[in-house]
């Protein structure tokens, strides 16, 4: 069983683009990011997630999880439809920081959400959580848009690890 599982697992991270190299790299869509020392890949959560990168505490992936999702060419809405539903899965009126960065012609736009997030699965049930950060990217690329989002408790959601997501994301660029 500890075989199939270890061979599925290696089969998922193959499909998602992970290369052997002294540099670890992962692709999706059209964008190469570079997560070496600050991250570690593992396949994604659900059908959904392309991907999750866990924060490294001390060399172990114990930080918050960011997630990554692609749907291909022209799919997955736009990119204000996408921080505006981000922004709904919070309770009220949370603190809100936008802005569109760039990264030599390149551009992405980051998104910075503070207050009690809506747990749950999509089109279920919901569950308020108090005092919760969420870092989200969106790229667009030739090769459909990625969307990256982190969730968690706003202490475990750092200054660091907001730097790090975000040398995360500009790593593709």
């Amino acid at each position: 069983m500890m075989k199939k599982i270890l061979l599925v697992g290696l089969i998922a991270l193959s499909a998602i683009g992970v290369r052997s190299s002294e540099v670890p790299l992962f692709r999706i869509s059209g964008l190469t990011f570079d997560f070496h020392k600050t991250w570690s890949l593992s396949a994604g959560k659900s059908s959904m997630t392309k991907a999750s990168m866990t924060y490294l505490i001390d060399g172990k992936p114990t930080g918050p999880s960011a997630d990554f999702f692609h749907f291909g060419q022209g799919q997955g809405g736009g990119v204000q439809a996408n921080l505006d539903r981000w922004k709904k899965q919070f309770q009220g009126s949370p603190t809100t920081k936008e802005e569109t960065r760039k990264v030599g012609e390149r551009s992405w736009h980051f998104v910075r959400i503070d207050g009690t997030f809506l747990k749950g699965r999509p089109f279920g049930p919901k569950a308020p959580v108090a005092d919760q950060r969420m870092l989200g990217a969106i790229v667009e690329d030739a090769g459909g848009t990625v969307f990256v989002k982190l969730v968690d408790g706003q202490a475990a959601v750092s200054e660091a690890v907001e730097k790090a997501f975000i040398k995360l994301i500009e790593s593709a660029l």
